[in-house]
């Protein structure tokens, strides 16, 4: 190993020195064992002892016969190779991956004859490097790193440092077994096998590998046999590597280094260099005809397929938390590719081609089975398609199978004439055109990607077909029967009810058949609902008319029927009911409900079928303001308010459709609770402090305040519902955290204000969706100074259960920005500082936590703010970043709450770039490993002046 000046190798030299980044290896191209070598040694630079004096120094090399180096002249090149062995013995394991390696060194001065003030270090990572030769009989580097102008130490003294090289980024994956031989003896094959140090390499010349000075010796798991401190010669033992950990090769202080190593089996290592199907360049490869598991919790959502306007529903043509899967088809035919069998509110689409995606897809589907997704695409045995599968809102964590089944020839869809669906009498059906052809037959009139039904009347009249309140621009013809050549037409329109269509055709009899072709104006495609009604047949329910309501009282379920309901005038442009952009209560009846008690009244239709909407008015006559309440899907596709209601008075309510020819039928059920939460409003909100409080929303109403401020306009609505209040005292100068997650399954909103008492300006902070469908709200907080907490559900959403915790961090010197995620402990970890900020005191600490006890972490620091992801978390600094080495641990505080800290050397910074002056600005943060949940977290950041 080379000699040279100290070092601490921080992010920017860290910058220069990783140019070369390797891809992941998808087979064992490098299948070998891998060394590590340096450049040029210089003499000049080493410590003289006992072992090297006037002769240039000893150096270990463990392949050699003797075990090292000595007498080494001046300009010669040195070689410490550390073999990672393997075997089939012991729970060994066959492959591994490289985070990172550090080099320690020591020297007595600078040596302007290798660079100027400081040394430089050359490392090579090479393979099959041949024993006890020279670079020149072996293969070029896979990769370099040239470390110039580094320091070294004071010229007075003597002390020995580290580099670090972080491979981060980088895998350099070790396929393949080396058999467990060393230095190509087969005899040194098992597991346990002892050799002979000779005296000759002095009191620090052994073990071969030990634990280093930067890690515990082990626990038994680290490696199998970690043999002896190597202090003097004697048999020392041969380890195997066993699982991930720190290892020291090498024993001479002035050749040694160590490699963090963790195993990657199931990884980058074993093919394909992914570890999941996470990102598009992922996708896990699948062919045929089958079932293929699927899992979207824990994935984020990837560049490609975000904006194509065939995925557009409801609004929003994201794909959110999507997976990938590179599906190679069996045969020829049409392909239906289904997540019906799954759980979860899905997205899915198909593209054409064996690449990621730049085009749109050739079938994107939000719901066509409830809330989860099914398209039908043409495909061509041997072609890949790319599958994308998706959340339609984020955290949403769908899983379970992709189904896919190919069938070819004959009729597989009603994407044809010939292959129309059988339909008989009245009733609504459910279609979506997303995936369908433009079919030959335009006998009546163009009609784009339609779809078609055989439909058979089950009574005499006249019968209308209407395809009002579909989501596209339609289209619709009747052909007879018997007709799929041409020639057919009996009847067709574009646009009777907006942009949609119906055609009414008289005299119809028993028994007769109609072709039903059902499609697009030009290209447009999409959901809807073909409403087939035969004058006569179906009679409107009595309560169709808000005037002729269905009088109601006290609790109980009360039956109701809109299959033949009609569109009322009355509440139909309400903005307390526009969901998803519309308005509408479609097929709507009525029912007056007079109360039989004073309370919060449980207006629910969760016990039913079909999509419906909710709305209660108060008075005792038909609606003309706003609702009270009103709901689309609170629990599934179904309604359900929470509304306060006073004994004797009467309350219109309107029970819907979502979609027009919906035909939902059930019970409506009114229960009253005689109390709510105490906290239900803002003039009595419940005072906490630092801990976490239960609570319970379930009959909690939705207040005046909170309800229209822009910092809380999440999916285009700032309404806060079912909320709870809270006053919070702060005890300290620094940041506020109020949170929900993992304390409830409740789709929350959460709002902070300034002051006590009911809010009347805008709030510090607002959020929807920070963990899943759960809330965190963050606001910088004065001792002394009472805040209040809005503590809510998504509109839409039915309150709930649950806990939420407030806690204040004290921040010391300066002011923190960014954010940071809940980790693993279910809480966001906060960084806080404390000393001096006068950079002549040298008095600076800083700590960071909730974060996981036991973990290891770093703090780190920089001039720049930034908001970039790593990890499960955000760095909000960069680039030009500089480590507070060395690494630290998370530690329990004493009540089981981990945190972590450090001192900060103002005098002795890592990089001379990284040096703190007098009316500068920096900001710090801290990064730490969570492996309970696989990943890395970060904490938020602090900005801080110094005097």
């Amino acid at each position: 190993m080379f000699m040279g000046g100290a070092l601490l190798l921080s992010g920017a030299a860290f910058a220069q020195t990783t140019t070369q980044a390797m891809q992941s290896c998808p087979a064992p191209t490098y299948s070998g064992v891998y060394h590590l070598a340096t450049g040029t040694f210089t003499k000049a630079s080493l410590v003289g002892t006992t072992q090297n004096a006037g002769v240039g120094g000893v150096v270990y090399h463990n392949t050699c016969p003797l075990g090292f180096y000595y007498n080494i002249s001046d300009g010669s090149t040195l070689i410490d190779e550390g073999q990672i062995l393997s075997t089939g013995s012991g729970g060994s394991q066959d492959s591994y991956t490289i985070n990172s390696f550090n080099i320690s060194y020591c020297t007595s001065a600078d040596d302007p004859a290798i660079g100027g003030p400081g040394t430089r270090i050359i490392v090579s990572i090479i393979q099959d490097y041949d024993p006890c030769g020279d670079l020149a009989s072996s293969e070029a580097p896979l990769v370099t790193f040239d470390l110039t102008g580094l320091p070294g130490s004071d010229p007075a003294g003597f002390s020995c440092h580290t580099v670090t090289i972080d491979l981060t980024g980088m895998e350099f994956c070790i396929n393949g077994d080396a058999d467990g031989t060393y230095g190509g003896d087969p005899t040194l094959d098992n597991f346990g096998y002892t050799f002979t140090f000779p005296d000759a390499a002095g009191n620090n010349a052994g073990p071969l590998m030990a634990g280093g000075p930067a890690c515990a010796t082990g626990d038994g798991t680290a490696w199998q046999n970690p043999g002896n401190d190597g202090s003097g010669a004697g048999n020392q033992n041969l380890f195997v590597i066993d699982g991930g950990g720190c290892y020291w090769f090498g024993g001479n202080p002035f050749a040694g280094f160590y490699l963090s190593l963790n195993s990657d089996l199931a990884g980058a290592c074993a093919g394909g260099g992914c570890a999941s199907n996470d990102d598009c360049a992922c996708a896990t490869d699948i062919a045929g005809d089958g079932s293929f598991a699927f899992d979207t919790s824990g994935a984020t959502t990837g560049a490609e397929g975000q904006a194509n306007a065939a995925c557009n529903f409801f609004g929003q043509t994201s794909m959110n938390d999507d997976v990938w899967f590179s599906w190679t088809a069996g045969s020829s035919g049409d392909a239906t590719i289904t997540l019906c069998n799954a759980s979860g509110d899905t997205k899915l689409a198909v593209y054409d081609g064996d690449v990621c995606p730049t085009a749109e897809p050739i079938a994107c589907n939000d719901d066509s089975c409830g809330l989860l997704s099914e398209v039908l695409v043409p495909v061509t045995a041997g072609n890949v398609y790319y599958i994308q599968v998706a959340n339609f809102s984020a955290g949403g964590g769908a899983n379970g199978n992709l189904d896919i089944s190919t069938a070819g020839g004959g009729c597989t869809t009603d994407d044809d004439c010939d292959c129309a669906t059988a339909i008989s009498g009245d009733g609504s059906f459910a279609f979506d055109t997303s995936n369908h052809t433009t079919s030959a037959n335009q006998d009546c009139t163009s009609i784009g990607l339609d779809k078609w039904y055989r439909w058979t009347a089950g009574s005499d009249g006249d019968v209308t077909f209407d395809l009002c309140g579909s989501s596209f621009d339609t289209k619709l013809a009747l052909h007879a029967d018997g007709s799929c050549g041409g020639g057919g037409c009996i009847g067709s329109n574009d646009d009777s009810c907006g942009l949609q269509s119906s055609v009414t055709l008289n005299g119809v009899l028993s028994g007769d058949t109609v072709r039903v072709q059902v499609g697009g104006y030009g290209t447009n495609s999409g959901t809807g609902t073909l409403n087939i009604n035969t004058a006569g047949g179906c009679s409107a329910p009595g309560n169709d008319d808000c005037a002729t309501p269905d009088a109601i009282a006290g609790d109980g379920s009360f039956a109701f029927d809109t299959v033949c309901a009609t569109n009322g005038a009355e509440g139909q442009a309400n903005a307390a009911c526009d969901f998803f952009g519309q308005p509408d209560m479609n097929d709507d009846v009525w029912f007056a409900w007079t109360a039989g008690v004073t309370g919060d009244a449980v207006v629910s239709l969760c016990a039913n079928s079909g999509d419906t909407k909710l709305a209660v008015y108060d008075g005792a006559v038909c609606p003309t303001a706003e609702p009270i309440a009103c709901n689309d899907d609170s629990c599934g596709l179904l309604s359900e308010v929470v509304v306060p209601v006073t004994a004797g008075n009467v309350y219109p309510i309107q029970v819907a459709n979502f979609s027009s020819g919906g035909g939902a039928n059930g019970v409506l059920d009114i229960n009253t609770s005689v109390s709510g939460p105490a906290n239900d409003e803002c003039t009595a909100a419940e005072v906490v402090g630092d801990g976490t409080y239960p609570f319970d929303s379930t009959l909690a109403t939705t207040g005046a305040e909170g309800q229209a401020n822009a910092e809380c306009d999440f999916f285009g609505t700032t309404a806060i519902d079912n909320d709870l209040w809270y006053e919070y005292t702060s005890a300290v100068n620094g940041i506020l955290v109020a949170t929900v997650c993992s304390q409830t399954g409740v789709d929350t909103k959460m709002a902070m204000y300034d002051g006590a008492g009911c809010p009347t300006g805008a709030p510090i902070a607002c959020n929807d969706d920070d963990c899943g469908l759960q809330s965190t709200v963050y606001g910088n907080v004065v001792a002394g100074q009472t805040y209040t907490l809005q503590l809510g559900t998504f509109p839409g959403s039915s309150g709930g259960a649950g806990t939420v915790t407030f806690f204040a961090q004290d921040l010391g010197l300066g002011q923190n920005y960014c954010y940071s995620t809940p980790n693993s402990t279910g809480y966001p970890a906060i960084i806080a500082s404390a000393g001096s900020d006068v950079v002549a005191d040298n008095n600076l600490s800083l700590a960071a936590g909730p974060a996981p006890i036991g973990e290891t972490g770093i703090f780190f620091y920089g001039q720049n703010q930034n908001s970039v992801p790593l990890g499960n978390g955000i760095r909000c600094i960069g680039p030009g970043n500089f480590r507070i080495m060395p690494p630290v641990q998370v530690l329990d505080n004493g009540s089981g709450t981990g945190f972590m800290s450090t001192m900060v050397d103002l005098a002795n910074p890592p990089a001379v770039a990284g040096t703190i002056t007098v009316g500068s600005t920096w900001n710090f943060q801290a990064w730490f490993r969570d492996s309970a949940v696989g990943s890395t977290d970060l904490s938020d950041a602090q900005e801080i002046s110094f005097l």
